[in-house]
């Protein structure tokens, strides 16, 4: 057995257990980074499974754990606070949901309500309420289906393994370096030459949330943020699409849930050219008060740059014992994988 694997059980065990929540940082700020809650038949899964964080079970099991150990605020609940003069629960802790996916709805939102626990659903707005999948589960789509391969032009040689297939991790990083525009116009013209098509039910697993469930979130005390219009890398794109993804994405998530956006979430922000100055000053003057990257770690209670807040990442394949000692030592256990 690994050495942390092994630490993590025994620190999970009911003696040690209480010794290291007694010992661990109270003053700490946890931010839980989530995309979808599903159970899929991985061989067989036509999109992108390292996109589920959890199964339904092991979901139901943390939010059991969360909500016996932790304070769930919400940022807008955090700003109340702040705004009040008020500090921040000890244990403090924010569950957050990236993308927009129908099954943050139909699968997490129960179960957060059967714990009494809030949420922050960060959502690409131009999604919502359409039959179509986000554009980085196309590409796993066309890619799994082998329809990347049958268009071979669609990038420069240096991107292409010496047998001319295309590694599945340099299109993708090399769709995300482009401008929204200049992806979409690529994914387009790959979609014509290969005859692309969805198979028979594949879109049921990958469709985004209604603006009537997003309000119903909403209502039931859920947070809904942004996540961009397009789910556009932020810190390539130009000045006026930048703003219109930050500011565009706000006011439409204002307009249909009746309530003030005060947080976002930056995509794909683990990679230096995503997360930059401009995208920073960008957020701030289109006037969000929190956002979260995908880096790695925990913050003071009080964190000095609300703008570039760091999240604990659920993933799938994490036991329960790994994600109570991430959550207990945040230092220690988080993946960087």
């Amino acid at each position: 057995m690994l050495k942390k694997p092994f630490l993590a059980w025994m620190l999970c065990r009911p003696i040690l257990s209480s010794m290291v929540r007694k010992a661990s940082k109270t003053n700490t700020l946890r931010i839980l980074g989530y995309h979808r809650v599903k159970n899929v038949a991985e061989e067989s899964y036509p999109f992108d499974e390292d996109l589920i964080s959890a199964s339904a079970e092991n979901f139901e099991k943390q939010m059991r754990f969360v909500s016996g150990h932790f304070n769930v605020v919400t940022f807008s609940e955090m700003n109340e606070l702040i705004r009040k003069g008020s500090p921040l629960p000890a244990n403090a802790l924010v569950i957050t949901f990236d993308d927009g996916y129908e099954d943050n709805y139909r699968i997490a939102f129960p179960i957060l309500k059967d714990y009494g626990l809030r949420a922050v659903f960060f959502i690409s707005t131009d999604y919502i309420g359409k039959a179509e999948p986000f554009w980085f589960e196309k590409i796993v789509y066309l890619y799994k289906k082998g329809l990347i391969e049958r268009v071979g032009d669609w990038t420069p040689a240096p991107f292409r393994q010496e047998n001319g297939t295309t590694p599945l991790a340099a299109f993708r990083l090399h769709l995300m370096k482009m401008t929204g525009g200049e992806r979409d116009t690529l994914l387009k013209r790959i979609e014509e030459k290969a005859g692309f098509h969805f198979g028979d039910g594949d879109l049921q697993n990958v469709l985004p949330m209604t603006w009537a469930q997003v309000r119903e979130m909403a209502d039931a005390g859920m947070e809904i943020g942004s996540h961009t219009r397009s789910h556009s890398v932020l810190g390539c794109e130009a000045e006026d699409q930048l703003e219109n993804e930050l500011r565009g994405s706000k006011e439409i998530i204002e307009r249909e849930i009746g309530r003030e956006v005060l947080s976002i979430s930056y995509p794909v922000a683990s990679k230096p050219f995503a997360l930059s100055d401009r995208v920073i000053q960008g957020t701030r003057e289109a006037d969000y008060r929190w956002a979260v990257t995908n880096l790695l770690g925990v913050q003071d209670i009080s964190p000095g740059d609300a703008l570039r807040l760091k999240r604990l990442r659920i993933e799938r394949y994490m036991s329960f014992d790994w994600f109570k000692a991430q959550l207990l030592l945040p230092e220690l256990f988080t993946y960087n994988s």
